[in-house]
């Protein structure tokens, strides 16, 4: 195994001179450093992170779980790893982007309780213990490394959420009921929904049902025939709408939303004169369709924010010490309604 004994004696300077290089602590000059990283390279060197940790009494390592990359999931990331870096914490991430065999859980944990993490933080991966994934994010809770999960996917019963694992949520039944409510109290009487099957669409789907139960409206809604979430979909749904002519649809998403903005225009309606649609998620595109596409932000900034925050209450390094350590937070952010000209509000 490669020491740092071993890159001394092959680039002849000290052990102490390799590790500095190595570490980026004191002053070595770049051509040196070069040359030992590359050696470093060679031979294959791995640092001992554990032992690090115990030189150190605190490991400054956050290690990253999630299951996909997208503009709203790296708004997250970006606000979480800036604050926790102001800290002197580093975060590495590794992608679960499919659902993992058996034999690929149990090197992701050896592989992690090597590293021996400050904590290991979840992004996007479902609190479903039943899966590999879950089952991965149990058993590090379970051996004592802090685990806390930002915006889980969201499934029917979350009663059964670890005890031992912070969570922050986006409330996005909360949401999708205000944005309901506000083109009730614009005058619409009449507001369809558009969204697919699954279990991920539900809470969107409890929120549209929450707000046109209390204010006695017809429920109206169109479910796709499998979980995708597709541009095709919503041109498919503007097909239903055009024949049942609600005066509003919310949709799952933006993109949802604009293939009702195309299909429509097809078929002739006007949006939004004929029916006002709102989306959900306020991706970058939503801004820039025609009409401008009024949607249900995500929270995301806010989100990274309040999970770097808790994770540094939890380290005690620079959080407010505001959260008793011995109980688990669950911390709930709701989505905010963007007004723009595809919605009359």
């Amino acid at each position: 195994m490669a020491t740092l004994k071993k890159i001394a004696e092959i680039t002849g300077v000290s052990a102490r001179t390799v590790s500095r290089a190595l570490n980026g602590t004191g002053y070595i000059s770049p051509q040196l450093k070069e040359k030992i990283l590359a050696v470093a390279d060679e031979v294959g060197y791995v640092p001992n992170r554990a032992a690090q940790s115990l030189r150190l009494q605190k490991n400054r390592e956050i290690v990253l779980l999630f299951s996909h990359l997208d503009e709203l999931s790296a708004g997250k990331i970006v606000a979480f790893e800036k604050t926790v870096r102001a800290q002197g914490y580093t975060v590495q991430m590794i992608s679960l982007a499919d659902e993992i065999s058996e034999q690929r859980m149990s090197e992701q944990l050896g592989i992690i309780r090597r590293i021996a993490p400050a904590g290991v933080i979840t992004l996007g991966i479902s609190d479903q213990w039943q899966s590999n994934r879950g089952r991965l994010v149990c058993a590090l809770a379970d051996s004592g490394i802090y685990v806390m999960m930002i915006d889980p996917t969201p499934r029917l019963d979350s009663t059964l959420a670890h005890e031992h694992i912070d969570r922050i949520l986006i409330n996005r039944q909360q949401g999708v009921y205000e944005a309901v409510v506000a083109l009730y109290t614009a005058g619409h009487r009449s507001v369809a929904y558009v969204g697919p099957a699954g279990e991920h669409n539900w809470t969107r789907l409890e929120g549209y049902r929450r707000a046109v139960k209390e204010f006695g409206l017809q429920t109206q809604e169109w479910i796709g025939s499998d979980m995708l979430n597709t541009f095709e979909d919503g041109v498919q749904a503007a097909a239903w709408l055009a024949e049942i002519r609600p005066s509003a649809v919310q949709c799952f998403s933006d993109v949802m939303a604009m293939g009702v903005l195309q299909g429509l225009l097809e078929l002739g309606l006007r949006v939004p004169q004929d029916i006002s649609v709102i989306g959900f998620d306020n991706r970058e595109f939503a801004a820039y369709a025609t009409p401008k596409l009024t949607t249900i932000a995500q929270p995301n900034q806010e989100l990274g924010l309040a999970a770097a925050q808790l994770f540094l209450n939890r380290m005690d390094d620079g959080g407010e010490k505001d959260i008793e350590i011995s109980k688990k937070s669950v911390q709930e952010i709701s989505p905010q309604l963007v007004r723009r000209d595809s919605a009359l509000l």
